[in-house]
Formats: structure tokens, sequence, C-alpha cells
């Protein structure tokens, strides 16, 4: 049997971390980190497009409700510089899309955030009416219909950077689910 040299060492077992292995984990995390920041930007980005859109779409929907409630035509007219200013919702009891003395303000909302853009095709143009019954119609008592595109900073009509809301011809709104207004136009 052999005996170990009197001078070896005998080493007892080591408990936590190394300086290196520290910053192995730390340079691990910070690189981890780094990855997941343009996909969470994008997710960030594409919540606030989802946040703006429904602001329009409840406030059509809060146009028509209030129409059907109170028997009376109700408009949603843009700010005059624009949509992306904001809009209001008042009734509107003489057809006219303009709130004058005695109709009732119902909301008034403020500006798009920063970088967003909303137009609307012809059938929309500055403005939307409801009659007492819920339906759309145009100042003379046509029917009216359309489209709003709503884009963020990214620049074009593109899915993930634009979405479209649209009222019917009863006057129903409602997001878009396809893309087939999202052609890749510029905002």
């Amino acid at each position: 049997m052999r005996r170990k040299a009197s001078g070896t060492e005998h080493r007892m077992a080591q408990h936590g971390t190394t300086l290196t292995e520290l910053l192995l984990a730390v340079a691990l995390m910070a690189l981890l980190t780094a990855m997941a920041l343009p996909s969470f930007s994008g997710l960030v980005q594409k919540d606030r497009l989802t946040q703006t859109s429904e602001r329009l779409y409840r406030d059509l929907t809060h146009a028509r409700a209030q129409a059907i409630q109170r028997g009376q035509p109700v408009a949603l007219v843009a700010h005059p510089a624009g949509w992306d200013h904001g809009w209001t919702v008042f009734v509107d009891t003489n057809h006219n899309r303009q709130r004058e003395t005695g109709e009732s303000l119902l909301r008034d909302a403020p500006a798009l955030p920063p970088g967003f853009a909303l137009s609307t095709n012809a059938g929309i143009g500055r403005a939307i009416g409801y009659r007492g019954d819920g339906r759309s119609e145009r100042p003379n008592g046509g029917l009216q219909m359309g489209t709003w595109l709503l884009c963020d900073g990214g620049g074009t009509a593109t899915p993930g950077h634009a979405v479209t809301l649209v009222v019917s011809a009863t006057g129903r709104a409602r997001i878009s689910p396809s893309s087939d207004h999202l052609d890749g136009s510029p905002c």
C-alpha cells in the first residue's frame, strides 16, 4: 500500500462563484437583453397602434349608440387642422356637421400620439354623421360609409405599422382584421 507524500495538500470543497463565473453570467445576460430589446420595442409600438385605433373605434361606436339612445343625429367631426389633431362627438340637430350653440358636446378627443397619422377616404372626409336609428348618412341624406387609415411612425401602410377602421353601410364600425387596405403606400 502506498502512502501519500507528506507535502500533499488536501483541498477543501469550495462554495460560491468565482469572479470569472460572475462576469461570464453578467455578459451572457447583457447579450440576451440586447437581443430581446428590438422585439420588445416592436411590441410596444404595436400596442400603441392598437390602443390608438381602439380609441377611434370606441368614439365611433359611442357616437352611433348616442344617436340611437337619444333618437337624434350625432356627428363625429375632425379637428379643423385634421384627424391627427383629434375630433369631437356632438349632437348635430341640424345635420350640418358643425357644432353650434345648443348642440351638446359628447366627447372631445385629444390629438394622436406623436408620429401617428390618420387619414380617410372620400366616403368619410372630415366627418361622419349618424341618424337617430344608427345609420350613417351624409349631410344631404345619402348613405355614408368609408375607411380610416391609421399609421404609426413606420411611414408606410403595412401590417404592423397601420390599421384600417371601416364604417359599413349600416353605420357599424369595425377594425379591419384583413390587410386589404394595407398596400404599402405612404401614410
